[in-house]
């Protein structure tokens, strides 16, 4: 029996090790000292996470019908391995990854996976920094002293960023959930 990987995996990972060395800035070991939990890693991951979808990366063993590109388990496990390696600069959006969306994928009824596939395409539709400050603040449970002290803003601008961000989710969702 060979366990050697093939050549199909050892290019998956060579693709994930270079993207790592692009993405990952500079201070990333002072960054993710703390794990993925933390502030910081957290933050960081909100513009990590959208480069790895882009890639093709984030979630490629998922079925192609909730986002993913339908790839063997093992494509999850050798990114999984190299992330980690490299500290886990998803923060903890690995979890979404590995349990969460596994979990609407399997038990979740169909309103609920169509709901969180319009959700997912009307964040991506948010500007950049919009999007941050919101996940940071409705998905991840942040105060806005927590937000504000990460990305060096004011009260007043996180604020408004989350205003805008929830008028906008809503007239997204308005028109690609609602009114359907």
């Amino acid at each position: 029996m060979d366990f050697s990987w093939t050549e199909e995996q050892t290019a998956l990972r060579e693709r994930v090790r270079e993207l790592l060395a692009r993405e990952l800035p500079p201070d990333w070991e002072r960054l993710s000292r703390h794990g993925p939990g933390s502030p910081e890693q957290t933050a960081f991951s909100l513009d990590f996470c959208p480069k790895l979808a882009d890639a093709g990366l984030l979630v490629p063993h998922w079925p192609v019908e909730h986002g993913g590109s339908g790839a063997p388990p093992w494509h999850h496990f050798i990114i999984g391995e190299e992330l980690w390696a490299a500290g886990e600069p998803r923060g903890a959006q690995y979890m979404n990854v590995n349990f969460i969306g596994q979990t609407v994928m399997r038990f979740g009824s169909l309103e609920q996976k169509q709901f969180l596939r319009a959700l997912e395409e009307c964040l991506t539709r948010l500007p950049a920094k919009t999007a941050q400050v919101f996940m940071m603040r409705e998905h991840l449970g942040y105060e806005t002293p927590e937000i504000c002290k990460e990305l060096g803003l004011t009260p007043t601008h996180c604020w408004v960023l989350i205003y805008r961000a929830r008028l906008a989710l809503r007239e997204c969702l308005q028109i690609n959930w609602f009114a359907k």
